[in-house]
């Protein structure tokens, strides 16, 4: 663990559970100052524990304070831990003690980390240290078979925390540490390749009310998106800046719409900003996409149009032509433009260009998901988790009014929605859609995400007349 993560960013005070001889405590203690730190562990009294009592009177000499029997399962009953005004706490090398007992090991995270987000609150900090492979995240160095580990990322997510990096644990920055065994053991265990994961107190996602104002005729997350076109720096804005810069140097064209529905006339083209709905959603592809449409007119219009949008472009992008007619504007896999030839207008082509603007957004950030361009991610090894939703058809059904509804309800903890099966039966149609929840900024668990999806279908039974079967 090292001493930039450990320190309170507040006045608050780091609170550690679980020590054996309180060696950590007195490390820190002698570099934070005690009146920063509250150290605890779960036995009464231990005399067999070598310098457990030189170790405590440390960490009271510097002004800080030592509680013995605190069980780390139930810190927020605990009747004076409330008082201490904790900002941060620790668990370094958590254990039920013996051998092959992983699931003992995980409820025992999952029942701290409810505990420390009771005690803590929104914003609070934790931090567990893991001996290598225990954690069951991509940072550990080899990797271990993921049922065959504690899974702290899922654990956390029960008590609302969501993981926002992985560190080395160095014992280099606490000297006169020494890691200790189950309940203060003689018997040390090894520390290398041991990582620290630290985590931060978050509100858990939740599903909208069906009685939400404009849920079936609005698109939440498309409005969301449509007001970063006025923000300045965002991606969405430089996207459409540098889309009218490179318009206007080529087509001569005014300024374009910043709202979906306007349109612009120039001398040479016409440019609408509309929004096209999707009956599928993906990390590419948002319910709503902003899709700017350029109508252009005159011999040279089909190389000016070609020229501005490869300007505004990424450098990495370039046109792919299926014929003359038409081609796609590609960077790095993703189509961000098309163009093709329209109707003859005055015996000269028209030709029409379509820009989605999320698209072309995220290949000049080098983003790979729309929902980043609403907030940034910070979560770390974020889980995802599928499941199958199956219903009966009612007699009027649109897919885009269903995933926009589907959107609306889950917000961006949907990842992407999916036609995976069409069949029918006793003259009824019934489909099953595919859906990823997964959540960039808030902690998702397995439980969380399975409540999520069987609160759905209600609701949509209740919006769409839908039957879920």
């Amino acid at each position: 663990m090292c001493l930039e993560i450990l320190r309170p960013v507040g006045a608050g005070a780091v609170l550690l559970v679980g020590e054996g001889d309180f060696s950590f405590s007195a490390s820190l203690a002698e570099v934070l100052g005690g009146k920063k730190v509250v150290a605890t562990c779960f036995e009464e009294n231990n005399p067999d524990v070598e310098n457990r009592q030189t170790n405590m009177a440390t960490i009271r000499r510097l002004g800080g304070c030592v509680y013995t029997d605190v069980d780390a399962r139930r810190l927020d009953q605990h009747p004076d831990l409330g008082r201490c005004a904790i900002e941060c706490i620790v668990f370094n090398f958590p254990h039920t003690g013996g051998k092959m007992k992983i699931g003992e090991n995980r409820r025992l995270l999952r029942d701290f980390f409810v505990s420390a987000g009771r005690l803590l609150g929104t914003g609070g900090r934790v931090m567990v240290t893991l001996c290598r492979g225990q954690g069951g995240t991509p940072a550990e160095d080899p990797p271990r078979r993921f049922d065959d580990t504690w899974q702290v990322v899922h654990m956390a997510a029960h008590g609302g925390l969501l993981l926002r990096r992985v560190e080395p644990f160095r014992t280099t920055d606490f000297p006169a540490y020494s890691p200790v065994g189950y309940r203060g053991g003689k018997k040390a265990f090894c520390t290398d390749g041991a990582l620290v994961h630290v985590f931060e107190v978050r509100s858990m996602p939740t599903l909208a009310s069906a009685d939400s104002p404009g849920i079936l005729e609005r698109s939440f997350l498309a409005e969301e998106l449509g007001s970063r076109l006025h923000l300045k720096g965002h991606p969405l804005r430089l996207a459409l800046d540098a889309l009218e810069a490179a318009l206007g140097r080529h087509l001569g064209h005014p300024p374009l719409p910043r709202e979906a529905g306007h349109r612009y006339v120039g001398p040479l083209a016409t440019c609408t900003l509309t929004l096209r709905p999707s009956h599928a959603l993906s990390p590419l592809q948002p319910p709503e996409e902003h899709l700017l449409v350029i109508c252009a007119v005159g011999m040279s219009a089909r190389d000016a149009v070609v020229a501005a949008l490869s300007e505004a472009s990424p450098p990495e992008a370039s046109w792919h032509w299926a014929n003359k007619a038409y081609g796609r504007l590609v960077c790095r896999s993703l189509c961000v433009a098309t163009l093709r030839r329209g109707d003859a207008v005055s015996d000269c082509a028209k030709v029409v260009a379509e820009i989605g603007l999320e698209r072309l957004a995220l290949a000049a950030c080098g983003q790979a998901d729309w929902r980043l361009l609403l907030r940034p991610g910070d979560a770390l090894f974020p889980p995802a988790y599928t499941h199958d939703l199956s219903f009966w058809l009612p007699e009027h059904f649109e897919d885009c009014l269903f995933a926009r509804v589907v959107s609306n309800l889950l917000g961006d903890v949907l990842e992407s929605l999916e036609l995976v099966d069409c069949f029918s039966a006793d003259g009824r149609l019934s489909r099953c859609y595919r859906l990823v929840y997964r959540s960039l900024d808030r902690p998702l668990g397995r439980e969380a995400a399975r409540d999520l999806h069987l609160a759905l279908g209600p609701a949509l039974q209740c919006l769409m007349g839908l039957q879920v079967r």
